[in-house]
């Protein structure tokens, strides 16, 4: 700090000349990786988006399988339903575009690919169940995943561009419904809304 009085005047003089100067870098390259949106968070460490917004973080080997990840995350995330859930390859430049993953595929194949700086991978609802509400009776955890990736998915528009009002409506009141069903509380006031 330049007011500092520990500091000598020679010192505070130095610093007031040469200001420091600070630099945000888009992403960061260590080992040759780009550590921005890709697909690697360290050399041999995967890095997959879920849904609630946070990310998770999996270091693989040469044998390392698509299905691996998604079985661990299973156990993280409490789902027992998982056949509905796989890993996709997300364009960062066309979120509409989603490129789903072999469970078989090994993940050292999958980082090693041309463009694979340019993907981000995500833990999606791939295969949507006949009825979400069965789905809701069996495992409430991959409802609960699913109900926020429908809601991401409507916010950032990755698969309709225009929304009716009527329909955008019904979704907003079926998420407030949700919100405030999960606090414990059951009618709320427009004020409080």
């Amino acid at each position: 700090n330049p007011k500092s009085s520990i500091m000598s005047a020679e010192k505070r003089a130095r610093l007031r000349s040469n200001p420091v100067k600070v630099r945000f870098a888009e992403e960061v390259v260590v080992n040759g990786h780009t550590q921005g949106n890709s697909l690697l968070f360290l050399p041999n460490v995967l890095k997959v988006y879920l849904e609630n917004g946070q990310t998770k973080a999996f270091k693989f080997d040469n044998n390392t399988t698509v299905k691996d990840i998604v079985l661990t995350l299973k156990d993280k995330l409490s789902i027992r339903a998982i056949e509905y859930f796989a890993l996709v390859l997300e364009q960062q430049y066309s979120i509409t575009k989603l490129l789903l993953l072999h469970e078989d595929e090994l993940i050292q194949r999958v980082v090693q690919k041309k463009d694979s700086h340019d993907y981000r991978c995500l833990f999606r609802v791939c295969f949507i169940p006949r009825d979400p509400g069965d789905l809701l009776q069996d495992d409430s955890s991959a409802f609960e995943y699913f109900f926020l990736q429908s809601v991401g998915d409507v916010l950032r528009e990755r698969f309709a561009v225009e929304m009716k009002c009527n329909t955008a409506l019904r979704l907003a009141a079926l998420h407030m419904h949700e919100r405030l069903d999960s606090c414990g509380q059951t009618r709320a006031s427009i004020k409080s809304i």
